[in-house]
């Protein structure tokens, strides 16, 4: 019987079992270098998206946004209403917000300026930087804002898993196709552990020479500000010409009717 068993184990770790093997952190260097090359080629996404959510108000339903997102911090975000026309605008390069929410007869109901951690919640639903949101949704991470504290192949060597931990004690942890090198998944928890943000990225397409995810799925926060986004890429363009940074500063209201 023992010698049954034995060979039971053996096959189970011959055959189906995937146990992820530690490699040591030095080898992660020339993953760290595709990370770093593929994020200097993510630099802009702009298109119609359609976004569904569950602990975010303004998607309730599921709704059609138009959005863009440019490296490092400027962020365009408009929902269409039912007659595709704008519902708000939030518009911020990295250090101010501006917003205007609109009525069904597209008249400034809202017109304000403010604080951009504020807005990012109040408005997106995300207690997130924008520059966190940008990469997110770039699909790309700034290696340097970390070390290398984990290794591993994961899955029968078919993906990667990294853990970063950052000066501030933040513990970001990335999946990565080990073929190319793409991210799959990023996670990031605070320092006392808890979940930050998580997304994973589905649904992989070329654009711009580069293989880029059509559906994102974003989970946030902890306890009573748990949110789930999920994108769905409709028409976008990667990669295309650089938005004027006027376009994320203060926004002109439309005039009254």
């Amino acid at each position: 019987m023992p010698a049954l068993i034995f060979l039971v184990l053996m096959g189970l770790s011959a055959g189906c079992m995937h146990i992820p093997k530690t490699l040591p952190v030095e080898q992660s260097a020339s993953i760290l270098e595709k990370l770093d090359l593929d994020a200097r080629q993510r630099q802009r996404v702009s298109g119609l998206f359609y976004a569904r959510a569950q602990g975010i108000k303004q998607f309730f339903g599921g709704v059609e946004l138009d959005l863009v997102a440019q490296a490092p911090k400027d962020l365009y975000v408009s929902p269409r209403t039912f007659f595709g026309s704008p519902a708000w605008v939030f518009t911020t390069n990295g250090f101010d917000a501006s917003w205007i929410i609109y009525d069904q007869d597209l008249n400034n109901v809202v017109s304000t300026q403010g604080a951009v951690d504020h807005a990012m919640e109040q408005l997106l639903g995300m207690d997130l930087d924008p520059g966190e949101l940008v990469d997110i949704l770039l699909g790309k991470i700034d290696s340097s804002i970390g070390q290398v504290v984990d290794f591993k192949f994961n899955e029968g060597g078919e993906y990667y898993s990294m853990a970063l931990k950052t000066p501030s004690r933040e513990k970001i942890s990335l999946l990565l196709r080990s073929t190319d090198g793409v991210l799959i998944e990023m996670k990031k928890d605070d320092e006392r552990g808890e979940l930050k943000f998580k997304v994973v990225y589905s649904d992989f397409r070329l654009k711009d020479s580069l293989s880029f995810a059509h559906k994102l799925t974003i989970n946030t926060g902890v306890q009573f500000k748990k949110a789930e986004l999920v994108l769905e890429a409709r028409d976008i363009e990667v990669n295309g010409a650089p938005f004027s940074a006027e376009m994320f500063r203060e926004i002109e209201p439309l005039e009254s009717k």
